[in-house]
């Protein structure tokens, strides 16, 4: 038999004047993302559309498919929708229609009046009988744009008209000013100037004429989903090559769907946010941070997962184990501190030993798919006192795995295979040591073992590390390792001592070893910006006298006090000094 089961249960293609005109209320989930569509872009495009529509050049705008679920109501209650997918383009008809009911209201308040009942509010006193209900993040925005329009005056004829409305508070200014209101703003000029030179009778008439045409000739495909999880899905199908909707967002939407579902009010949907989901959001740097923390935290759970896949990972965990929507929360918020740590450098909850090795690990900038390990290992510090040592021994062994494999040039690519049933593993051997890791890596991994002492030595001879993110961690750690204050110098760089343009060193190095050496570690010193300019691509003799007194950074200044001269010998000699230091600095242990 067929399988018939479907996603959806309905569709259909709709003009904007059908939309609007019926006695529907469109609702933005309370914490869906921001209006995003920017005046100088997408409007500005879309403005060019309407153009082609009103001059009878183009009969029809098609605006793509929205995604709407039926939200439970009263037997009296009008129609409600939540949009899943299509909140952009629903939100900007919305503010072209109120810029041109702002525009009519200007000279025609009693037309304005009776389009403002027909397009945007329910006719009906005992509900919030707005059509458009936004986001939380646009509604002061938005609250804005109605007081805009509803003066005094067209306040009591709306009233005289029955036509009942929910009060538009504008209460944080500092709030009122984004993207939805400099849409709103775009098209109440647009009709501004398609109406400048007509009297004010045939202004009202012209505008009702435009919206009217606009909204006539403007279509979604409207596809109704029987269940929320089905969105994502047929969301991300939708908008393939766009603009796609986050992690964040979905797992959001998600929870807060499930409060509004279970029947709460907007109260308290609000109180949820402030006292819940806003403490963890606001741990987080920006954006993109807590986007990227979405997939290592799944891979917790599920360690063989794709990207695509982490939505819907961690929904169905939440869901088996019947988590409550704060129960959901504080399973987020598990990892958080660690990941934090290694994404953005905060260490200042963990004690100096601790918090110095990770900053160490945020510095050279560990793979994405290492992290679940390390947060699982920086976790059982922060619940687990006695752990603390030999966390120290993991992490620094990490560290060590990590500086060997990038001075010798090998990419981060297959470290997930290593560290993704590690925790696991050692858990089960009751083992965290360094060697019990590197008998692992060496049993089932053996291609991605960090490299010998052998190994690592020729890799800081012959390797380019000139351009590498490695580079600057390395060489600040053997500064470190002179005694004496190292200099917090904001303005420094990464110098050549035997220059990229060696005109002036042909004598001593030929074609062949400048190629070779140029961009070896031990020919790389740092220098403040003033004094790297300064010395460029001068002679080795002026360079040194130049340097010399000048020098900030201890390394640097060993250098060109213990050399005379800089050939290939000298180079040879910096990077066997160099290699044992590095050896002895990132120890690994032998099995």
């Amino acid at each position: 038999m067929t399988n018939s089961y479907k996603l959806t249960d309905n569709s259909e293609e709709r003009n904007f004047l059908f939309w609007l005109g019926k006695e529907y209320i469109f609702e933005i989930p309370l914490y869906q993302r921001i209006y995003k569509w920017k005046a100088d872009k997408q409007i500005e495009s879309l403005k060019q559309d309407f153009d082609e529509i009103i001059d009878g050049q183009k009969i029809m705008h098609f605006f793509g498919a929205i995604i709407i679920e039926p939200l439970p109501k009263r037997m009296e209650d009008p129609e409600r929708y939540e949009i899943i997918d299509g909140q952009q383009r629903m939100t900007t008809v919305f503010f072209f229609v109120m810029a041109a009911i702002y525009q009519i209201r200007r000279v025609d308040e009693e037309k304005a009046v009776k389009l403002f009942k027909r397009f945007l509010i329910i006719r009906d006193k005992e509900i919030e009988n707005c059509k458009f209900q936004p986001s939380i993040e646009d509604r002061a925005q938005i609250n804005w744009i109605f007081a805009n329009i509803i003066t005094k005056d067209f306040k009591v004829k709306l009233e005289n008209e029955q036509a009942s409305y929910r009060e538009f508070k504008v209460e944080d200014n500092s709030k009122t000013n984004g993207r939805a209101r400099e849409a709103y703003t775009s098209f109440k000029r647009y009709i501004e100037l398609k109406i400048k030179n007509l009297d004010d009778k045939d202004k009202s008439k012209e505008i009702e004429k435009i919206l009217e045409k606009i909204l006539s000739a403007s279509s979604v495909v409207s596809l109704v989903i029987k269940e929320k999880q089905y969105g994502p899905i047929i969301f991300d199908k939708l908008n393939a090559g766009q603009e796609k909707i986050t992690t964040s967002e979905l797992v959001k939407n998600f929870i807060f769907g499930r409060i509004s579902k279970e029947g709460n009010s907007g109260e308290v949907v609000q109180q949820f946010h402030d006292i819940h989901w806003k403490d963890f959001d606001k741990q987080f740097k920006d954006g993109k941070s807590a986007e990227n923390y979405f997939f290592p935290f799944a891979l917790i759970g599920v360690p063989s997962i794709r990207k695509e896949e982490v939505y819907r990972s961690i929904t169905n965990i939440w869901q088996k184990k019947e988590f409550t929507s704060e129960q959901i929360i504080e399973n987020l918020k598990e990892y958080q501190p660690a990941f934090n740590a290694l994404q953005n450098g905060k260490v200042s909850q963990y004690n100096k030993k601790i918090g110095s090795v990770i900053s160490n690990l945020h510095t050279i900038k560990l793979s994405i798919t290492t992290y679940p390990f390390v947060m699982q290992v920086i976790r059982k510090v922060e619940v687990d006192d006695n752990f603390e040592s030999t966390a120290l021994n993991i992490l620094n062994f990490l560290k060590a795995f990590y500086v060997r494999r990038a001075l010798c040039d090998r990419e981060p690519t297959g470290l997930h295979a290593v560290f993704k049933n590690l925790w696991i593993t050692l858990s089960e051997r009751e083992d965290f040591s360094s060697k019990a890791i590197l008998e692992i890596i060496n049993q089932s991994h053996s291609s991605q073992k960090p490299p010998n002492d052998k190994e690592l030595t020729e890799g800081i001879k012959t390797v380019k590390l000139a351009n590498k993110k490695i580079c600057n961690f390395v060489l600040e750690q053997f500064d470190k390792s002179f005694k004496g204050e190292y200099p917090e110098c904001p303005n420094r760089n990464v110098e050549h001592v035997l220059p990229v343009r060696y005109t002036h060193w042909k004598n001593d190095f030929t074609s062949e070893e400048h190629e070779e050496l140029v961009n070896t570690f031990a020919n790389l010193v740092f220098l403040t910006d003033k004094l790297n300019k300064e010395v460029s691509n001068k002679p080795y003799f002026e360079k040194r006298k130049a340097i010399l007194g000048k020098a900030m950074f201890t390394s640097t200044r060993k250098l060109f006090e213990e050399n005379q001269i800089w050939t290939p010998n000298e180079i040879n000699k910096r990077a066997e000094e160099i290699s044992e230091w590095a050896c002895k600095r990132w120890e690994c242990p032998k099995v």
